[in-house]
């Protein structure tokens, strides 16, 4: 993780084993990228590479960046790089608009509290997330950031999936939901309606959303 402000750099895994790297290249896996905590080669060297993370007894996992094949320290992945990203900045993950396009992206997507999709993503990538783009790539990045500066309440609006479950209404059976986007809550009742019960139940269904957080915050 780096930070601009201070140009500080927070490794968030370990380095990748260094009998690992080279037992990929003595098996002449190629091309072969090492970072600082991830490995990278492109398919079909999967199965070379699970081979050797079985042939070392190493805890490692891979992941699929369409057509790359990325080796990672176990539980390492972007959304938990966006989860350190979040603690740092005080945020929830509620409040990030996440967009991707590949296998890779899906587990940061689904912690997103918007998840988008350009045009030219994986179809499971396009079925996950709450909105796509009209554009490829770059472009569809571009595009979602416009639309937001221009309308966020627009480009927001059709997002359900936060809204808390109360109940279901006794003259229609509909549920009935808390909308997660209109701000505060006044809950005003003579005693003994039940205004305690209410609240009691809206927290819980904020802390079975994820949208509490150790500090108190929704």
């Amino acid at each position: 993780m780096y930070l601009p402000a201070t140009q500080e750099e927070r490794p968030l895994a370990p380095p990748p084993p260094e009998r690992f790297i080279a037992s990929l290249r003595a098996k002449g896996v190629k091309p072969l990228s090492v970072g600082r905590s991830v490995v990278a080669t492109w398919t079909p060297n999967e199965a070379i590479v699970l081979d050797t993370i079985r042939e070392l007894g190493l805890d490692w996992q891979l992941t699929f960046n369409k057509g790359a094949v990325m080796c990672l320290p176990p539980g390492i992945n972007k959304a938990s790089g966006l989860q350190a990203a979040v603690e740092q900045l005080k945020l929830s993950a509620h409040n990030v608009v996440g967009i991707g396009d590949a296998e890779n992206d899906q587990a940061f997507l689904a912690a997103c509290g918007c998840s988008a999709a350009v045009a030219n993503a994986l179809e499971s990538v396009l079925e996950n997330t709450d909105m796509r783009t009209t554009a490829a790539r770059g472009a569809g990045v571009t595009e979602l950031i416009d639309h937001w500066l221009e309308d966020p309440g627009a480009t927001f609006a059709d997002i359900r999936r936060h809204d808390l479950y109360l109940g279901e209404s006794r003259a229609s059976g509909t549920p009935v939901t808390l909308p997660a986007d209109k701000g505060a809550v006044l809950i005003t009742g003579s005693s003994g309606v039940g205004k305690t019960t209410l609240t009691h139940l809206l927290i819980e269904r904020i802390a079975q959303g994820g949208c509490a957080s150790e500090r108190g915050n929704a």
